[in-house]
């Protein structure tokens, strides 16, 4: 404002300049006078406003460029226009530039203005001598400079030119020329006030209006009962990542829309003759026309005006050329990523860096998105992102791809920091469905007489879109994965997955970035990703520009890992879509999974059947046989000089067909489905209502052909359940649409239903035929000949590469078909071109815990019938236990961790820590043999396997000379390979888990004891990962105040860091997730007496100094924490106290739901969650016995047992079982289950009854802590659990596994002698006793090296 007043004074003063000049010459002395008052006036007008807005200005300092543009502004400083010398290395106009719409040129030029605010000073303190003649003349003079420069600019053209005291002088028409300028000036505030007043001060209210009514739904639902905040708020799913178990978990929005239907689309009280079976005439299940049985679709008019108007060939995807995903020889290149104009030096430069290391080694030239060279400084006042640093790059007009919708986004980029700051707040769609919207409200207003104001005010805000966040901000060192992505069939995406825990936003743990259309938006892609990956951390995995996806494929290894079966069926198929480029963030590159059973009507169902499974051979259009002869009858006779024949015109994977269809009853899919359908839901008939129903149509309809979505095989079956109470309607035969209709075999329970979905999807047949369905989808079998001998051939807009969509020209055309490519669907990225390689079982049943304790799985028997039991079923030198010493104080362990390959820490009551070295000796010998037979067995089945390829070879030999299409003949000439595949079951593996443990106390010196500052601490927890090599400690650090500690293997204490006032009791349980990766976050959540709860993130950074979320205590009313279990995975952290489960977001801290414990109070034997979504907690009866619960996440409870005495309930794996233990030194094992809760796995007596006993423990003794281990990236599960005792006892254990592991990680005995061998001499006689006293006599006759170790030490 001020430099439009400025500009206006100078004008005038410097017309009134010339015509006093002017009057004086022609001898008009009076009207001289008068425009020497009119100069008094300006002047102390303009020095008047001067001295208000400088006032301003330094009252409101923000940063150094922003005092920069005042500074220049004000006209002080006398800076250059090019000068930055006050600025560092930020130029005045770099300063202008991001000071918010500040002109960066003017008429008299910023350099002119130096020094204006000092002579406007000076004027306006002469102001009380204005009567004095001559005082406008001095004020002028001290103007002169810059009326002068003024009138060189502004007055040039007008009538007459002065150049100074000489020369004739025109006097100027003063009121026309400042009424123009003050117009001008003027016009330009008001609409700048206006949209200040209008637009930003509207935002501003808006936001504190949504930031209050967060607030206090916030505060309302935590101090409402368990269960009641339901009402303030819907539930709606999480943006997607890689992991999809922590979709399971809802959190609340606010209401979307109305729950009122029209009545056209609800047949309630139903149709005379209706059945429900009876759809829309002409529509099918989703609503797409029919006509004649097949989809009437806009898609071949769309082919032949692309193929007509953008002069582009199209590919047909049955020929052999259109491989384009590349060949088995081919080097590992894929070829269409070569096709796409990138040079080969970024191949070659990036492709084969390692991937572990981090950096690239190239160096990338500054790229801002408007072509400036400026180096931006975003301070804290501008985007609330303080501490960035410099950002140096700038990404424009890219699109933020979310699951809820898109929005347009500049991407900022620091070395620290990746900011996107949106540049709408709408979603992309919503403003076409808010002016739908105002179109109907102006319709009704007409017909009920209303006008638009009050039509809108009856409406209300249901209309109005919600104030969304402006920018988001996202740590670089949170990376773990950076994938090349195509969006709508063009490569021009990138996918950023996070480490657990990440993101700002609820549930955010990657994003999906598009850099738009044509050549263009790839290149820009391509230069962000070269950008990031040299700032990413080391050990985030990077998918350079031009690698191939064979490469990537390779680097990950799962194909290998799902053969050996260190990962599920459901993880392999989540991981093949991930890479193959599907994206939950993306729903119209949504995840694909398969229909695996096929009985959906039966009241029971066996899953060692086979007859109640599908065909995963074939794709779903070719099950029904008599529709799969009408797909290929218009496929035979599909004639098109354009378009490619195809036999489905629809799709297995669409937006609206498939994920919208399945997931209407959650946020945002219900809204996004209500865009779609005109502003309400479709017709009641067309809603996913059956399972059954669906199935039916998948397999015997025309138009449709749909899988599945990843919900049908992981979670509690949310999506099955209408939670948010929508009105769907009524079907015509008069039913009313509510939850999904299951299975009778699911006894109405959705839980059940994906846990025995699940389990099919894990079984024998399924893992048998999955490497059929992957060739189909992802594999061989997706294009060329195969894809038609296999039956599998979609319309070719589905392919990418059949179009190159970025060489369209024509924005129109090109919109059209990106549009009709997102809703009509999308192949996968081709990503196996070779037949899928097939899983081997051998015969002795599970190997592992993990197999033991698997949730989807038959339980597996051994080859004698008898289940695997890890603990009663392991023999007596699978165990040893370490009893305290004699004159030791026995004081109880409060927390126990294996901190590494070979050491075990423990934390007593009284705060001092001890220390444990363990090793396992392998019986070799024994191995050896055991490994000869095998390695016999092997070569026996590789001769036949040999034999088999040579008869094949053969075969097809003969085929192709003969032309021979009898499938019999060929048959007879090859080797049943179920030979091969029953010999592989007969063979019984190597068990390398013969031999037994040592087990060693390390002593401490009492001047170095290591312990923690509090004496007596009430709790303590043991970090599962290591910060940087060292060993975090939390523990209760007295009144108020949480103690951090960093302890080193050897048990010394490297730092000390106490956090004092976060609590205003004292902290009384700490939980923390069992299953956190190594190398990733680390949380932990402290509760307090007072109802508090405390969340800390552990980086390998620093120790926090404060906590990341403080859970206020109105959540428990006040009661004291009684448990806390965190889950990275689930991203939540839940706390119990005496009346009320609480379940909390990680990442935001907002409570996301809440339940009453029940009739009795909740105990203090603690709760454990699973990453499954279930949470496990203690809880006494009225009569005063105790009894474990197993609930869901959003609270409902699935079952409960009967159990006295418990003290510590933990998660096994990953949470697909659950340890409880009891008083009497008792562990026991259930597997996590809706199918049945609480089934038992094993019972663990961990003490004896009597001191004398072997083991030395009372039945009094409780179990304080258990911990699974060691590092399970090595075998990928446990191989060692200890147990920590209320006696001061220590119990290991060893679990199937523990051979491989101590072979891979290099432990032995022998290192362990070593070790005690190089301690001093005075000290070997006492280590030497305290390894033969620990093991005791018993101890060495079981284990069979007491002589070993005893000549071993001697010597």
């Amino acid at each position: 404002a001020f430099a439009g007043a400025r500009d206006v004074g100078l004008l005038v003063l410097a017309n009134l300049r010339k015509s006093i000049l002017c009057r004086e010459a022609a001898d008009d002395l009076a009207t001289a006078k008068l425009y020497e008052e009119l100069v008094e006036i300006v002047v102390i007008v303009l020095a008047k406003r001067h001295e208000i807005e400088k006032l301003t200005v330094d009252n409101e300092r923000e940063n150094e460029a922003v005092d920069i543009v005042e500074d220049i502004m004000m006209g002080g400083g006398g800076m250059s226009a090019d000068s930055s010398e006050s600025a560092g290395e930020l130029s005045p106009r770099d300063a202008m530039k991001i000071s918010g719409g500040i002109e960066t040129e003017t008429s008299l030029g910023w350099a002119n203005y130096a020094g204006l605010g000092e002579a406007l000073r000076e004027c306006g303190e002469g102001a009380s001598e204005a009567s004095e003649k001559g005082s406008s003349n001095g004020k002028l003079e001290k103007l002169r400079a810059y009326l002068d420069a003024f009138d060189e600019v502004e007055l040039r053209e007008v009538e007459g030119e002065w150049d100074g005291d000489e020369g004739q002088l025109t006097e100027p028409h003063i009121a026309p020329d400042v009424i123009q300028k003050y117009v001008e000036k003027g016009s330009a505030e008001r609409e700048r006030v206006a949209a200040v007043r209008n637009e930003t001060m509207v935002q501003i209210r808006k936001q504190n209006v949504a930031m209050c009514c967060d607030w206090y739904k916030s505060v309302k639902a935590e101090m409402l009962e368990g269960g009641e905040e339901c009402c303030l708020f819907e539930r709606s799913v999480g943006d997607g990542g890689r992991d999809f178990y922590s979709r399971q978990v809802l959190f609340p929005v606010d209401q979307q829309f109305g729950k009122e239907l029209p009545s056209y689309l609800d047949y309630e009280g139903g149709v005379e003759g209706g059945g429900s079976e009876m759809v829309e005439d002409g529509k099918n299940e989703t609503g797409v026309e029919e006509k004649n049985g097949e989809m009437i679709n806009s898609v071949e008019e769309l082919g032949r005006e692309i193929a007509r108007k953008a002069s582009i060939a199209i590919k047909n995807i049955a020929s052999e050329e259109f491989l384009i995903e590349g060949e088995e020889d081919n080097g590992g290149k894929v070829g269409s990523e070569e096709g796409v104009g990138r040079p080969s030096e970024i191949v070659d430069a990036y492709a084969n860096t390692e991937n572990k290391e981090g950096g690239g080694g190239i160096d990338v030239q500054e790229y801002d998105g408007s072509g400036g060279g400026a180096a931006h400084v975003l301070s804290d006042g501008g985007m609330s992102c303080g501490g960035l640093g410099v950002v140096d790059n700038m990404f424009a007009n890219c699109l933020h791809v979310r699951a809820a919708g898109s929005r347009v986004v500049t991407v900022f980029m620091s070395n620290s920091h990746l900011v996107l700051e949106y540049r709408e707040n709408l979603f992309d769609g919503e403003a076409l469905a808010l002016e739908e919207a105002r179109v109907r409200r102006m319709e009704n207003s007409m017909t009920m007489g209303m006008d638009e104001k009050e039509a809108e005010e009856a409406e209300g805000d249901k209309y109005q879109p919600p104030y969304r966040t402006k920018a988001l901000r996202y740590s670089i060192s949170d990376f773990s994965q950076v994938y090349l992505r195509r969006y709508r069939l063009r490569d021009s995406g990138v996918e950023i997955f996070m480490c657990g825990g990440s993101g700002q936003e609820l549930g955010s743990s990657s994003v999906f970035l598009d850099f738009g259309a044509g050549r263009e938006g790839q290149s820009k892609r391509d230069h962000f990703c070269l950008v990031l990956m040299k700032r990413v951390r080391k050990g985030c995995y990077k998918q350079w520009p031009g690698m191939s996806l064979r490469r990537v494929l390779n680097d990950h290894n799962i194909t290998n890992m799902w053969k050996e079966k260190k990962i599920s069926n459901f993880d392999y198929i989540m991981y093949v879509n991930i890479l193959a480029g599907r994206s939950l963030n993306d729903i119209t590159q949504y995840p694909v999974f398969p229909w695996v059973l096929s009985n959906y009507v039966g009241e029971t169902i066996d899953l060692e059947d086979e007859g109640n499974y599908r065909d995963l051979t074939k794709p779903m259009g070719a099950l029904n046989e008599e529709r799969l002869s009408d797909f290929l009858e218009r496929y035979n006779s599909f004639v098109d000089n354009t378009i490619p024949p195809f036999m489905y015109g629809s799709h297995y994977s669409t937006a609206a067909g498939v994920v919208l269809h399945y997931n209407v009853r959650l946020h945002p899919f219900a809204a996004l489905h209500r865009q779609l359908q005109g502003g309400n839901f479709d017709v009641s008939d067309r809603l996913f209502s059956s399972v059954a129903r669906t199935f039916e149509m998948c397999t015997s309809a025309l138009s449709e052909v749909k899988e599945l979505t990843p919900e049908w095989f992981c979670g509690t079956g949310t999506f099955l359940k209408n939670v948010n109470n929508f009105n769907f309607g009524t079907m015509q035969d008069g039913v009313k649409v509510d939850d999904v209709v299951l299975p009778p075999w699911a006894n109405g329970s959705p839980e059940r239903f994906v846990e025995i979905n699940r389990s099919a999807l894990e079984s024998d047949i399924v893992t048998k035929m999955l490497p059929d369905w992957i060739d189909l989808i992802f594999g061989y079998k997706q294009r060329g000949k195969a894809a038609v001998e296999n039956n599998n051939v979609f319309f070719y807009l589905t392919y990418a590469g059949s179009v190159d969509v970025a060489a369209i020209e024509d924005p129109a055309l090109r919109s059209a078909t990106e549009l009709q490519i997102a809703h009509f669907g999308q192949c996968p990225m081709q990503i196996f071109f070779k037949p899928h390689e097939r899983q081997r079982t051998f015969r002795g049943g599970p190997n592992s815990l993990k197999d033991a304790i698997e949730p989807y799985s038959i339980p597996n028997a051994g080859s004698n019938g008898v289940l695997y039991k890890p603990f009663t079923g392991a023999p007596i030198s699978h165990w040893y236990h370490l009893t305290p010493e004699p004159l030791a104080l026995k004081v109880g362990y409060l927390a126990v961790r294996i901190i590494s390959n070979n050491r075990i820490m423990a934390v007593d009551s009284t705060g001092t820590f001890h220390f444990y070295v363990f090793a396992w000796k392998m019986d070799t010998k024994n191995v050896q043999q055991q490994e000869a037979r095998l390695r016999s067995d092997l070569m026996r089945i590789s001769e036949i396997q040999k034999g088999e390829a040579a008869a094949l070879a053969a075969q097809r030999q003969l085929s192709s000379d003969s032309h021979d299409s009898d499938s019999s003949a060929r048959g007879s000439l090859s080797f049943d390979s179920a030979l091969v595949d029953s010999m592989y079951d007969d063979i019984v593996p190597v068990n390398y888990d013969v031999g037994n443990f040592i087990l060693e106390r390390e002593k401490s010196g009492f001047k170095n004891l290591p312990r923690t500052p509090e004496m007596t601490p009430k709790v303590v927890a043991i970090s599962y990962r290591l910060v940087d090599n060292l060993t975090v400690i939390v523990s209760d650090g007295g009144v108020g105040n949480i103690s951090l500690q960093l302890v080193d293997v050897r048990g010394e204490v490297k730092n000390t860091h106490l956090i004092k006032g976060v609590l205003s009791g004292r902290a009384v349980k700490i939980g923390s997730d069992s299953e956190s990766s190594i190398g990733e976050k680390e949380f932990f959540a402290v509760g307090g007496d007072d109802g508090a709860v405390l969340i800390f993130v552990i980086t390998s950074d620093d120790l926090p100094k404060r906590p990341l979320h403080r859970i206020s205590p109105l959540a428990h009313g006040g009661n004291e924490i009684l448990g806390l279990a965190v889950s990275v995975s689930l991203r939540v952290v839940v706390s119990v106290s005496k009346k009320k489960v609480c379940v909390h977001s990680l990442v935001s801290g907002k409570l996301l739901r809440s339940w009453k414990g029940g009739d009795g109070d909740i105990g203090g034997g603690g709760v454990a969650i699973s990453k499954l979504g279930y949470v496990i907690y203690h809880q006494f009866t009225k009569s005063g016995g105790g009894m474990i619960i197993m609930a869901t996440i959003e609270g409902e409870r699935l079952g409960e047992l009967a159990l006295s005495g418990v003290n510590n309930i933990f998660t096994v794996c990953g949470g697909t079982a659950v340890g409880v233990g009891c008083e009497g030194a008792k562990v026991r094992l259930f597997r996590v289950s809706a199918v049945k809760p609480f089934d038992e796995i094993d019972f663990w007596e961990v003490g004896g009854e009597t001191e004398n006993d072997l083991l030395g423990v009372g039945s009094s003794v409780a179990v304080q802590g258990v911990d699974f281990g060691p590092n399970r990236k090595i075998s990928g599960y446990p191989s060692v659990v200890v147990v920590a005792l209320s006696d001061g006892s220590i119990r290991l254990h060893a679990l199937r596994g523990i051979g491989k592991w101590s072979q891979s990680v290099g432990i032995s005995i022998a290192s362990q002698v070593k070790e005690i061998l190089e301690k001093p001499v005075g000290a070997i006689g006492v280590v030497g006793k305290t390894v033969l006293g620990g093991l005791g006599r018993a101890g060495l006759g079981i284990f069979g090296i007491g002589k070993e170790i005893i000549n071993d030490v001697s010597a």
